[in-house]
């Protein structure tokens, strides 16, 4: 049991190509811009004169690490944050103004003594722009509590599909298509009416 819970571990940061968590070893590049507070306090790309921004660091299909305490900036991230993981620093223009894209649902699915099913209420996911909407869900291997991560957000991990814990599942908001039904029967009801 030790060994399938480390194979199927995910990393714990899934980060912006050119925004790096923990301690910096980058060298700062003149003449670079930064998402930064401009002179009417709006963020702006502006020019950074040590060469490195920094900003709050996004999980893929979780979201934004302490957003609310972290300054997208010119300028190192304090050690603490850095050294956490939930701040990182990057040396290219514009690399720490990461763009979001559609928050998307997934099916959640809990863990009992028997195994796991499914949960009434439904996943928030969180993403960048251009990152896939894909969900998973337990496979017929799935036999521990660790072996669903992030609540059905995102693709399974190799390991996981290997070993037959997780499967992955395309992206199917189930609003729209009842949403969509909802119109195609009104419009045919109206169709009628008018002939």
């Amino acid at each position: 049991m030790d060994l399938l819970i480390l194979m199927v571990s995910i990393p714990a940061f899934i980060r912006h190509p050119a925004i790096e968590a923990g301690p910096s070893s980058l060298t700062g590049i003149p003449g670079i811009k930064c998402l930064d507070s401009n002179d009417s306090g709006n963020l702006a790309l502006t020019n950074c004169s040590t060469g490195i921004c920094s900003g709050p660091v996004f999980e893929e299909y979780v979201g934004w690490k302490n957003i609310s305490s972290i300054d997208f900036k010119c300028g190192n991230c304090l050690l603490s944050h850095l050294q956490s993981g939930q701040c990182g620093e990057c040396n290219t223009t514009g690399c720490n103004d990461i763009r979001i894209g559609e928050v998307f649902k997934c099916d959640n699915y809990s863990f009992l003594s028997t195994g796991y099913v499914k949960s009434r209420t439904r996943s928030k996911c969180r993403r960048k722009e251009g990152t896939p909407a894909v969900c998973h869900k337990p496979a017929k291997n799935a036999r521990d509590p660790s072996a669903f991560p992030k609540f059905g957000c995102g693709p399974c991990t190799q390991e996981q599909l290997d070993f037959i814990i997780c499967e992955d599942i395309s992206y199917c908001d189930k609003t729209v298509g009842h949403s969509l039904l909802f119109v195609v029967i009104i419009a045919f009801v109206v169709g009628e009416i008018q002939v």
